[in-house]
């Protein structure tokens, strides 16, 4: 009963955490709209995201997740029925505690250094925790170090691959299918972010009245007829 308790709060915290890694880059990009249920309820377009990416885990969970929770599960170190639950607690704990806002507003209200909200690697904090576990209980003699390498050259092979494949990947979509891969932010320059840009450099000086020409001209809707670090009008 137990390991389902801790089972259940370590789905809780790998969705709270990690499925920023899944969806969190589509965020900005906002492809669905809200949706309105009666009124007073609204689905979300980031909600939708999150919705789509627990199915797609789920759907993992039940395709592709049997070796690797084998490999996690028995072949780093035996783990028994209580060692499997202080891992999977560790675990659990690691994760939500980079993924709580609230338990950040607490440390920042009581004057303590905040938990910085970024996703972590769940696997890192279950492989570290079965080597906390080997190192108590067998001093590092029951731990399988050929499966730590191979873990490990995943963890470094891995950023790399990606990195290479999504540099080909945008190579293709912006050179051969001649696609728009760059979202520009509209941008323009108002009065108040050349004030907020000079203010503490325009003093009372030269400088400081050609800031306050250029302003004023901006605001009347004058061209511009000199730069501000040019030379006089």
């Amino acid at each position: 009963f137990g390991l389902i308790l801790v089972g259940a709060f370590g789905a809780y915290s790998l969705g709270a955490n990690n499925i920023a890694n899944v969806m969190g880059v589509f965020v900005p990009a906002e492809p669905f709209q809200n949706i309105h249920f009666a009124g007073f309820l609204t689905f979300t377009g980031t909600q939708q995201l999150f919705l789509i990416g627990a199915l797609a885990i789920a759907v993992g969970i039940f395709t592709y997740s049997y070796r690797v929770m084998i490999t996690v599960g028995s072949q780093i170190f035996k783990l028994s029925p209580v060692t499997a639950f202080v891992v999977v607690l560790s675990e659990s704990i690691v994760l939500f505690i980079f993924a709580s806002e609230g338990l950040q507003n607490w440390l920042i209200a009581h004057g303590l250094p905040p938990i910085p909200l970024v996703p972590v690697s769940s696997s890192q904090a279950v492989v570290g925790a079965i080597i906390g576990i080997g190192i108590i209980k067998s001093r590092g003699s029951g731990i399988n170090f050929n499966v730590l390498w191979k873990i490990g050259s995943g963890w470094i092979t891995t950023p790399i691959a990606a990195g290479v494949l999504s540099f080909v990947a945008l190579f293709f979509v912006q050179n051969v299918f001649e696609r728009p891969v760059v979202k520009r932010a509209a941008s323009e320059i108002s009065q108040s972010v050349i004030e907020e840009r000079f203010r503490n450099r325009a003093g009372e000086g030269e400088f400081g009245e050609k800031v306050k020409r250029f302003s004023q001209e901006l605001k009347h809707g004058q061209p511009f007829l000199y730069p501000v670090f040019g030379a006089q009008k």
